[in-house]
């Protein structure tokens, strides 16, 4: 019969073979995953397949992960790759990626509670909260061959409008990224515009599945918006970055532009009459961001309506008398909701959100 010493040495030359790590402790309860992934570098040709109708930003809901596992999917915005290695590596927005591996979130194992203790939830006796997203972060794989982890939410199903690992000139850039940044606006506002606006008022406990997958595709939405937002007025009115710093830090436009695009994103449009020409494209994506927070305080405006916060702490108050400042409240909370919502329609047809 082996000894017990012998069978474990047997188990580490199969796990060692199997893809872990010589070195790697094998005795434990978890073995170390394989350095590296393997995974294919992203297709070249992905975006071009697309037509420019179907690109844009799109959320990659969290239940639909495992199905891109080996696709080409995009970077939503600039963003850290966390390598193993620790290298500095950041992913440009719009360069093609490799969905290398996403593995699930297990759920904790229950623990044995002690004598007289209890479970508590987080608001002390209600239902807990619904289970948060299974995939935090997946591995990726981008051109030059670097692996590493992101996060789902700041990855792209499809193709942005534009691609800064293949900027184009500059006039090109700020027309697609302005193009990237006002289809987004609008999803996000049509999104809130959905539930009433109270995705904004969304809390933990909310079971509503429908809400809370909206709310996490906003989320996404939103910071792929800010980043084309940013490039917008970079590139109009500057990055407000001096060319040598541009230079040390390896910002995309060195790496990947050519001088004359690095002029422009330091400094913007140098022509006093185009830049005030342009300068109404950033005016756009503001008016667009303001109509959601115009629809947000209208929803805010309509809770207060209902709550009539000003009766606390009214007590022995003649029912006339309430009625009366309910009416003249109620009243001043319906003008400001009608203002709010014309204010979010002037907003969404801005006559500067036409194309350049």
């Amino acid at each position: 019969m082996r000894s017990f010493l012998s069978y474990v040495s047997l188990t580490a030359v199969a796990l060692t073979a199997c893809g872990a790590p010589a070195g790697s402790s094998t005795t434990g309860a978890e073995v170390k995953a394989p350095e590296a992934t393997p995974c294919a570098t992203p297709d070249p040709a992905a975006r071009e397949r697309v037509g420019e109708a179907e690109r844009g930003y799109a959320p990659i809901d969290d239940d639909a992960v495992p199905s891109y596992m080996g696709k080409t999917v995009y970077a939503g915005s600039i963003v850290p790759l966390r390598t193993r290695g620790g290298a500095q590596v950041k992913l440009v927005a719009g360069e093609a990626l490799t969905l290398c591996r996403a593995d699930a979130k297990k759920d904790p194992a229950p623990r044995k509670l002690g004598r007289g203790e209890v479970v508590r939830t987080r608001d002390f006796g209600g239902p807990p909260p619904p289970p948060g997203p299974k995939h935090g972060y997946v591995v990726v794989k981008n051109a030059d061959g670097d692996v590493g982890e992101v996060m789902v939410s700041t990855l792209s199903a499809q193709p942005l409008h534009y691609d800064l690992r293949h900027p184009g000139d500059g006039q090109a850039l700020l027309t697609a990224a302005f193009r990237e940044a006002k289809a987004i606006a609008l999803k996000i506002d049509a999104l809130h515009a959905k539930h009433a606006f109270e995705l904004e008022a969304l809390t933990a406990n909310d079971a509503d599945a429908a809400k809370r997958l909206d709310h996490d595709r906003v989320y996404a939405m939103r910071e792929s918006f800010e980043g084309s937002k940013r490039l917008v007025h970079a590139l109009v009115h500057g990055s407000n970055m001096a060319k040598e710093s541009l230079l040390r830090e390896k910002m995309w436009a060195v790496r990947f532009g050519d001088p004359a695009l690095v002029e422009v994103y330091a400094h913007g449009i140098k022509d006093p009459d185009a830049r005030k020409k342009h300068e109404r494209l950033t005016s756009c994506l503001g008016a667009l961001s303001g109509a959601t927070a115009s629809g947000n305080e209208a929803r805010r405006a309509a809770a207060e309506k209902a709550d009539k916060p000003w009766r606390k702490r009214m007590t022995d108050v003649p029912a006339a008398q309430l009625e009366a400042l309910d009416s003249e409240k109620v009243a001043k909370l319906d003008a400001r909701i009608a203002e709010l919502e014309q204010r979010r329609q002037g907003q969404l047809a801005s006559p500067a959100c036409s194309e350049p």
